[in-house]
């Protein structure tokens, strides 16, 4: 166990104590309610309240601590039972960071459904039949499946990171960095090159679109000019035109 202060360990209980009695509460009464006074709109909301309880669930099992300075961070596991399991606590702190990108998904599926009820209410009902079910589980699968995969596939503590930090850790956490779960990530350092490369970049970039913002001022400064001095030479009225008399044949 990492002890890092007593809000960093007992506040995520207390919440998570809070997200087992409130939800089980707000979907009770989501299904309590008829369908004329909520709709198929309470099984959106009876959705995201499971995501909130499973996530408090997940918060729990596996608190996490980060760390970093200019070089990088590290996102390690203070306590729980997966906390001396390192292969295990790296699968499981992958699968959490894909808790994040869920929540993510969970909000564009609100929002479309919001989209649709405003603007496309005919075709609302697709969303809670089978393909509409489908597609969302499929979609919401893939948007955790992202973030947890890049976590483990980028961010997993490898030997070298693991030597890099461990003068460090053992000293602010007295703890072993070569057996903790954990993901790191060292920052890439652009060299010389690279950094006036972007600034030579951005002085193009300002140059150009300057040049095009002077050359459009000019001339709708010139045509506003032309306007001006053709307005009043143009300006005509009935009485100003010369019309043919035309006098009736009379026999």
């Amino acid at each position: 166990m990492i002890y890092i202060s007593w809000y960093h360990q007992n506040l995520p209980r207390i919440f998570g104590i809070f997200s087992f009695i409130i939800n089980p509460i707000f979907i009770y009464l989501a299904m309590t309610k008829s369908r004329s006074q909520m709709g198929k709109y309470k099984y959106l909301l009876i959705i995201f309240a499971i995501f909130d309880i499973l996530y408090s669930i997940s918060e729990i099992l596996t608190p996490i601590g980060i760390t970093g300075n200019k070089h990088g961070f590290v996102v390690f596991l203070t306590e729980g039972p997966f906390f001396e399991h390192p292969e295990i606590g790296q699968h499981v702190m992958s699968n959490r960071c894909g808790f994040i990108s869920l929540s993510y998904a969970l909000l564009i599926i609100h929002f479309v459904y919001r989209y649709m009820a405003l603007f496309h209410a005919d075709k609302l009902p697709i969303f809670f039949q089978p393909l509409g079910i489908i597609i969302s589980i499929i979609f919401l699968l893939m948007h955790a499946a992202s973030w947890s995969v890049i976590c483990q596939q980028c961010l997993a503590g490898n030997e070298e990171v693991r030597e890099i930090i461990s003068i460090d850790f053992l000293e602010n956490f007295g703890a072993n960095s070569k057996s903790l779960p954990m993901l790191a990530a060292i920052y890439y350092l652009a060299g010389n090159i690279s950094a006036h490369s972007i600034l030579l970049l951005r002085n193009v970039s300002l140059h150009y679109f300057g040049i095009q913002d002077n050359e459009e001022n000019h001339v709708n400064a010139i045509d506003k000019q032309a306007q001006q001095k053709q307005h009043p030479s143009t300006k005509t009225t009935v009485s100003d035109i010369n019309y043919p008399d035309v006098y009736p044949n009379h026999w």
